[in-house]
């Protein structure tokens, strides 16, 4: 329903805009602005702890079986200082554990029987490939890790009690050592620790796997349960429109045709011709909305759907424009290869035109206007329509959002729109790219 406004009150067509403008403030003197810090991965931090850990288990491991494994003077010196440097290689492999587990696994092996060191990174080695379910690698690593620690308690079992890691000092001034059921007890417990704590690993990175996949499961089940809340309003509005627009435009032109057969007036009887036309092309539009309305496809199949708008279409849209109106209104078309045309953008010019023409039967003089539309692939299509401005809105009724909807019609494009008013001639001046940008399309906009 249209409210009538006093022509007092009526403002001037189109309304002023405020013009807004985004101004970036400097910080005062002295005062220093800090870049946000990027956000952190959930259990980086864990894992940075973790892998410090991890890394100074291996030092100290690695640094007390090659101190007790070789003598500080003589030919096994040298040995000492390879089995050190080697230490230090194992402990950055264990910080790089997660990128060459198997490079960790065959180092820390060499390592340890050649060098008598420990196996510890062959025990983180064989944990990251059990986490990642590589079950024959981590077997061989094991294979390899149970031989190596076999070797190093053998040697150390064969070392003066003071001298072995493994021996401890009792009461009576004796050591206790390992016996055979020992080794096998300590080969055992040790390379079985991998197993468990990868396999726990694993079951754990699933539960995230899978809490994650639900979540993303349920944000899609909502897009699903938003689009289909969207259907259901479009279908609504699809029916109550062929229930009310439709109904009326139809009366519409039962009774211009009815007049148009029964006028002895030849001027009048053109008239009625002229509005049962174009009660007959809203009907179409009307049809062609519902259509798009009530696709299942979605709206980009609906408009490839409709009927296509070609460059002829719009110097048609100016000659029933000036016969309905009667105001001389001077038309020019220039387009290369204007047959290419892609059917979105002819659509949006052809609807920008019908607009511009529109505001300017009811908002302006009944004056000569211009119109124009020039353009081509290269560079894209310009619409500009000049009318001159009346000093207050007719009376004709309307929906006050045509140019509102012309703007976001032509955004929905990537193009642009402007209006001036200079002279007491309101100029609307469009852009539109040839291709139209590769982005969902909403529904269009309609006044």
């Amino acid at each position: 329903m249209s409210q009538q406004i006093p022509p007092q009150q009526q403002p001037h067509w189109p309304p002023p805009r405020p013009e807004t403008r985004r101004v970036e403030l400097a910080p005062p003197p002295g005062v220093t602005v800090h870049a946000p810090r990027p956000a952190r991965r959930p259990g980086a931090e864990m894992r940075r702890v973790r892998s410090v850990l991890l890394a100074t288990a291996s030092a100290f491991a690695s640094l007390a079986c090659v101190t007790y494994g070789w003598e500080s003077s003589g030919g096994e010196a040298f040995l000492g200082l390879l089995g050190y440097l080697g230490a230090a290689g194992i402990v950055l492999l264990v910080l790089r554990r997660e990128t060459l587990p198997g490079w960790l696994v065959l180092a820390s092996l060499a390592f340890g029987l050649l060098l008598r060191g420990d196996a510890v990174g062959a025990l983180v080695g064989t944990t990251v490939l059990v986490r990642r379910g590589r079950w024959r690698d981590a077997a061989l690593a094991s294979l390899g890790s149970a031989a190596s620690i076999t070797v190093g308690l053998v040697l150390d079992g064969n070392r003066p009690p003071d001298r072995q890691i493994w021996a401890m000092p009792l009461d009576d001034g004796g050591y206790s050592v390992l016996t055979v059921p020992g080794i096998v007890a300590v080969v055992v417990v040790l390379v079985a620790l991998p197993f468990v704590v990868g396999y726990i690993q694993r079951q754990q990175l699933a539960a995230r796997e899978a809490v994650r996949s639900t979540q993303e499961t349920r944000v899609e089940a909502d897009g699903l349960r938003g689009m289909l809340g969207q259907v259901e309003e479009r279908e609504l509005l699809a029916r109550e429109i062929h229930d009310t627009v439709a109904h009326r435009l139809s009366l519409l032109s039962l009774h211009a045709a009815a007049l148009e057969r029964a006028s002895d007036d030849p001027e009048l009887a053109e008239l009625a011709a002229a509005v049962r036309s174009d009660a007959h092309g809203s009907l179409d539009e009307m049809r062609d909305l519902i259509t798009l309305m009530r696709t299942p496809g979605g709206i980009a199949a609906a408009q490839e759907a409709r009927r296509p708008v070609t460059p002829d279409a719009l110097a048609l849209l100016v000659e029933e424009s000036r016969r309905a109106s009667g105001v001389p209104m001077s038309f020019t078309m220039m387009l290369d290869d204007g047959a290419s045309m892609p059917a979105p953008t002819a659509r949006a010019a052809h609807r920008v035109l019908q607009e511009a023409l529109t505001n300017a039967r009811k908002h302006g003089r009944p004056d000569a206007g211009e119109a124009s539309v020039v353009g081509g692939p290269r560079t894209g299509v310009r619409l500009t329509v000049t009318n001159p401005l009346g000093a207050a809105p007719s009376g004709v009724p309307g929906a006050g959002r045509g140019l509102e909807g012309v703007r976001e019609r032509v955004t929905l494009l990537g193009g642009t729109v402007t209006t001036e008013v200079a002279s007491g001639q309101h100029t609307l001046e469009a852009w539109l790219p040839w291709s139209s940008p590769p982005s969902p399309t909403p529904t269009s906009p309609t006044d």
